[in-house]
């Protein structure tokens, strides 16, 4: 399964394995149609690579959340790719370009990532 097999799919969260990557995911309850990255592993030849291929294929058509970053060098790409980042006790949260563009007039999205 991948990650458009599981948005088109019922289930409501999944770890997904494709080359060089694992992460785990779920579809936002308060973001319809986006995603929150919960968890992320790559492995350890292809680690920035496959993320970074992962975000090629994905972020301009789904927006997305990655929550608790805790990866000092996943913090560091976001913020090269220009997420919107939040603080949550000390830890990082970004949210994609595409997820600022689509939700950025609702309520909810204000209070968790003013500008």
């Amino acid at each position: 399964m991948n990650l458009r097999d599981f948005i088109s799919s019922n289930l409501r969260s999944q770890w997904i394995d494709e080359p060089g990557l694992s992460y785990y995911v779920r579809k936002s309850i308060f973001f319809p149609g986006s995603i929150e990255l919960a968890n992320c592993g790559a492995d350890p030849d292809s680690r920035e690579f496959g993320y970074w291929r992962f975000l090629k294929r994905y972020a301009r058509e789904i927006p997305f959340i990655a929550e608790q970053v805790i990866n000092p060098d996943l913090a560091s790409l976001y913020r090269r790719l220009r997420w919107r980042e939040r603080d949550i006790g000390g830890i990082p949260q970004f949210a994609s370009p595409l997820m600022v563009e689509r939700f950025c007039d609702e309520p909810c999205f204000r209070r968790l990532y003013p500008e």
